[in-house]
This record gives C-alpha cells, sequence and structure tokens, in this order.
C-alpha cells in the first residue's frame, strides 16, 4: 500500500532509517531532519511524498518523493528514495516512482530528474523504469515526459 505524506508521520520513518543508515545511506535521515526543521514538506505544485507499507502489519518499507528540481528550472527531482532490503526487486520502488512521475504530469510537468549516486543500484532501477543517464554534477538521470 503506497500513501501520500500527509498520513503519516517523521517518527513512522525511523525503523526504515536504521535499514538505511545500516548501508551507509543517508536519504532518510535527511528526510527526518527537513520534516523537524520544517523544510521541504513536498507541497508545492507537482511535488509530493509517499510511504509504501505492507498491508498486513503496515510496516513502512519504502518512500519516496519529488520536488522542484533547483538545478534545472520547470523540472522536478525524484528524491528521498529508499526501500527496505528485503523488499527490494518486489515492485515498491516502481510503485513509489510511479506516483511520483504521475504527480510532475498531472502538473504539466515535462522533465523529470534524479542524482541517482546513493547506492550502485540506483542507477541501475532509474534506467530501467525509462530514466537515461546523462552527464552532470547535480543530475545523473532525466526522463523526458508527454504531456498526454
Amino acid at each position: 500500500m503506497v500513501e501520500e505524506h500527509r498520513l503519516f508521520n517523521a517518527s513512522d520513518l525511523l525503523r526504515l532509517n536504521d535499514l538505511a543508515k545500516s548501508e551507509n545511506i543517508q536519504v532518510v535521515s535527511k528526510l527526518i531532519s527537513s520534516w523537524s526543521d520544517s523544510k521541504g514538506f513536498f507541497g508545492d505544485r507537482g511535488e509530493g511524498l509517499w510511504i509504501a507499507r505492507t498491508t498486513e502489519s503496515g510496516e513502512v518499507i519504502g518512500v519516496g518523493g519529488i520536488t522542484i528540481c533547483p538545478t534545472l528550472p520547470g523540472c522536478r527531482r525524484v528524491r528521498r528514495f529508499y526501500i527496505a532490503p528485503h523488499w527490494r526487486r518486489r515492485g515498491v520502488a516502481t510503485a513509489l516512482a510511479n506516483r511520483c512521475i504521475e504527480r510532475a504530469k498531472s502538473a504539466g510537468i515535462l522533465t523529470v530528474t534524479c542524482h541517482a549516486a546513493a547506492s550502485t543500484m540506483a542507477p541501475r532501477f532509474w534506467e530501467s523504469i525509462g530514466f537515461e543517464p546523462v552527464e552532470d554534477s547535480d543530475i545523473t538521470h532525466v526522463m523526458h515526459l508527454t504531456n498526454q
């Protein structure tokens, strides 16, 4: 089950944060910090933040969001993606990414970017769902959307 951020709070992410830290991945920590500082609530047009929970226990197994791209005006950037290790390759990341892409499309956004440097798996994932690698210091991948 994937739900938008308004239906949960930062404390829901603590176990996921522990898993991410054990892999030396900081995206969940950064998300919790920005939440605590009242920054980055993913509320502007074309933005959103979602978590994925198991249907059985309600355990949070993934998180992902989309915000205004800080380096390309008019674009959106997927960010703060993390999936619990035992839930990878089960469609969770794809479900979260699709929510982000759909939010951008519904706002008339034509380009979505990401910086897939948190793990060695990240670039392959983004490419598998249609993002293309680019040479840029701030952006590793881009997806051009059709406005249909």
